[in-house]
């Protein structure tokens, strides 16, 4: 947050603060979920059009999250992803448990 004088300084209350802080929040958690759960960081393609679709695909993947929360199907943005990722993470380490490890 940047005050550029001590007027503005003054003018700040507990309430523009925590209005300021929570608008913040939201931007810092839109940044956490866009990249742990819609991975829009993760893709291997190159071109132009390619990127273009993959971005556009995460975003769109967000706000479905974000109305399933609203409509209340999901607690919470993760649950999805654990929903996905736990089944097959336990079905991996169950059919590798007999298997020994390589050196």
């Amino acid at each position: 947050m940047h005050l550029p004088d001590d007027l503005e300084l003054a003018q700040l209350n507990r309430q523009n603060f925590r209005q300021i802080h929570d608008r913040h929040w939201q931007i810092e958690s839109f940044h956490r979920v866009i990249k742990q759960v819609c991975n829009i960081e993760r893709f291997q393609v190159r071109t132009e059009s390619a990127m273009r679709t993959h971005f556009f695909c995460a975003l769109q993947a967000f706000c479905k999250l974000q109305t399933m929360r609203v409509e209340g199907l999901i607690d919470n943005l993760y649950q999805v992803s654990r929903q996905l990722f736990v089944p097959v993470i336990r079905q991996f380490i169950l059919e590798n448990l007999s298997q020994p490890m390589a050196h």
